[in-house]
């Protein structure tokens, strides 16, 4: 099972999105057969066309962490430009994946606290210790930012990840967990290299005997914007387990 590390800071602005229909307020994931109801976390909204550009590289950046995007959420006017195929350039994101070893198998709570869990906090500890690792990421990354740039005509450069802090559990309830992290992204663009720091809050959970996974993504200004990433993925895992919880 791996700590996703996808981390999405793209082109500028291509247009000026016209305005849509008001973006739903959940979105629809299935695990194992089974549906499960994502309600948008806060500030953000879902991507309805999942065949845009965009959307089709952030599948191809979970695909090669042996993941499945499963939903993809923005601030409502970048989820407007990405939906009509164009760039967005959020400062905030959320995703939710399938790992690929849990996507086929019930799941209890209890084997979440018990072996998942534990596992999962092994492997955090391993991944930011791994600079191999990290070369493997940023060299798949450039790779899918050359496809998209070859999609969309255009100079897609380079993206790379920095070193990445842990922050420690941030929160557990009864059926999910959730981590914080913190790394630095550096974007080469245009002949322009820009460096920003980026929190991310990881949260694995367990809802119908399904396990799944979200992750929250926050560029990094404050102690405050912490404090917002941590604040906002807790709210997103209880709001996810309010509407699943069986009648």
């Amino acid at each position: 099972m791996r700590l996703s590390t996808t981390l999405f800071l793209v082109a500028a602005l291509l247009a000026i999105a016209p305005a849509r229909a008001a973006p739903p307020e959940f979105a629809t994931i299935r695990v194992n057969g089974t549906d499960i109801t994502i309600p948008s976390p806060p500030g953000l909204v879902p991507l309805i066309n999942k065949q845009s550009h965009y959307y089709r590289f952030g599948a191809r950046m979970q695909e090669a962490n042996r993941n499945s995007l499963l939903a993809y959420f923005l601030p409502a006017k970048e989820a407007a430009i990405a939906d009509i195929d164009q760039l967005p350039s959020p400062t905030q994101w959320g995703i939710v994946y399938g790992v690929e070893a849990m996507m086929n198998r019930a799941v209890s709570v209890e084997q979440l606290r018990g072996e998942i869990l534990p596992s999962v906090e092994r492997e955090i500890s391993a991944t930011v210790k791994d600079p191999a690792l990290r070369k493997r990421i940023g060299e798949g990354t450039d790779a899918n930012m050359e496809q998209l740039g070859r999609e969309l005509k255009l100079d897609a450069g380079k993206l790379r990840m920095g070193e990445i802090s842990p922050l420690g559990a941030f929160a557990k309830g009864d059926n999910y967990a959730t981590y914080g992290a913190a790394t630095r992204i550096r974007v080469e663009y245009g002949g322009k290299t820009t460096e920003a720091p980026v929190i991310a809050v990881i949260a694995f959970v367990v809802v119908k005997e399904r396990l799944f996974c979200f992750a929250v993504y926050r560029a990094y200004g404050e102690e405050k914007d912490i404090v917002a990433a941590r604040r906002d993925a807790t709210i997103w895992a209880e709001t996810i387990t309010r509407a699943n919880a069986r009648p």
